[in-house]
């Protein structure tokens, strides 16, 4: 009987290589006395260093693309068969840094906007402290935005302040 050199379970645990690894290595430096792995395996990858570079670029310039339209970008100039995937997509910039988030809804700041909390400060400048006695003082006040009421703290961004009042 021929005997057939074989690692045990505890040797191929050891070198955290499989059965057939071992059988294959064993082969290839049977047939040409060394062993090196072969390069070029596994899936090669869709989108090209080159790809990622430019979807990086592409999406820092304006932050607001989506990945439909960096792939829309992408895929204009590209075959049927060399297509990219939104995901894949994603997975190549997150890989590079860049993780998509929702940007947070925030009231534009018009003119009018900004004049509003001043307003008031500006036509009671006058008052005596009686007139002012006169007024109801709160520390929070509800403020509603996109449906949903918050609380906050009456002095958030309003000038009180004299000199704030003059620099108006």
């Amino acid at each position: 009987m021929v005997k057939r050199r074989e690692l045990t379970e505890k040797d191929r645990v050891q070198i955290k290589c499989s059965h057939s690894v071992v059988k294959y290595a064993l082969e290839s430096v049977a047939e040409t006395g060394t062993y090196r792995m072969r390069q070029g395996r596994g899936r090669k990858q869709k989108p090209t260093d080159a790809d990622v570079q430019h979807l990086k670029i592409l999406s820092t310039s304006d932050r607001r693309k989506t990945t439909a339209d960096l792939q829309v970008e992408l895929n204009a100039s590209r075959s049927e068969s060399e297509k990219v995937s939104r995901m894949t997509i994603s997975r190549s910039l997150n890989e590079q840094g860049l993780n998509g988030r929702v940007a947070a809804k925030k009231q534009l700041l018009r003119a009018a906007n900004i004049q509003k909390p001043l307003r008031f400060p500006r036509e009671c400048r006058h008052w005596t402290v009686d007139d002012w006695n006169k007024v109801l003082w709160t520390d929070e006040s509800e403020v509603f935005d996109q449906g949903e009421g918050i609380w906050s703290t009456g002095t958030d961004g309003l000038a009180t302040s004299e000199s704030r009042l003059e620099s108006y």
